[in-house]
């Protein structure tokens, strides 16, 4: 029991640092502090620092239980489809989920990405997390060539153009000044979607 517990506890503060990062002061990495965290838990900071021992372990842990939640949902669907066609649309569901919740993660993934650039342990996991998203992306990618229904490609370098698009499009989208808009936010999955589709047709 008492390792239950303490799965929860971390759960619980892992989760309320992401509200801390997402919440109407949204403030960035640099400036949530464990008092934050654990005003946000309501639990003592002292509890937040019994469960991590730095606030750097408290972001790598959130970070960790970001990209675990997205790997798990991409396989989960994109396993449970059938056919390629449906399979590259549910890993462009998977990713594209609707405008509030995706711009929660972005403000945190941003902030984190470019951490990455210095910080091994943040680029380790999103080294980690890239590769099984262009592996998943290889997979349908394979499977459709095998059937004729998609070209001939390079495989790496097509699941390298999905991961690319797909990025390219949530960035967009989080630019534009109507970005708060579903009827955009769905405007912007279409065009991942189509652009995939168009690279990948015979």
């Amino acid at each position: 029991m008492p390792r239950v517990e303490a799965a929860e506890r971390r759960e619980q503060i892992i989760k309320a640092t992401y509200r801390a990062f997402t919440s109407p002061n949204k403030k960035g990495l640099a400036d949530v502090t464990l008092q934050d965290i654990a005003d946000e838990a309501n639990f003592s900071k002292g509890v937040v620092m019994y469960y991590f021992d730095s606030k750097e372990k408290v972001f790598v842990a959130l970070l960790d239980w970001l990209l675990f939640q997205i790997s798990e949902r991409v396989e989960h669907n994109v396993g449970h489809a059938e056919g390629v066609e449906a399979k590259l649309h549910a890993l462009i569901d998977s990713v594209f989920l609707n405008a509030r919740e995706n711009r929660r993660f972005y403000t945190v993934y941003l902030d984190f990405a470019t951490q990455g650039l210095r910080n091994p342990l943040f680029r380790s996991l999103n080294v980690s997390f890239l590769a099984l998203c262009r592996g998943v992306g290889r997979e349908i990618i394979e499977e459709g060539v095998k059937q004729q229904i998609f070209r001939s490609v390079d495989l790496d370098e097509a699941a390298a153009f999905i991961r690319a698009v797909v990025d390219g499009m949530c960035l967009q989208w989080l630019f534009d000044e109507t970005s708060s808009s579903e009827e955009t936010f769905d405007r912007y999955k279409s065009y991942a979607f189509s652009s995939i589709r168009a690279y990948l047709r015979i």
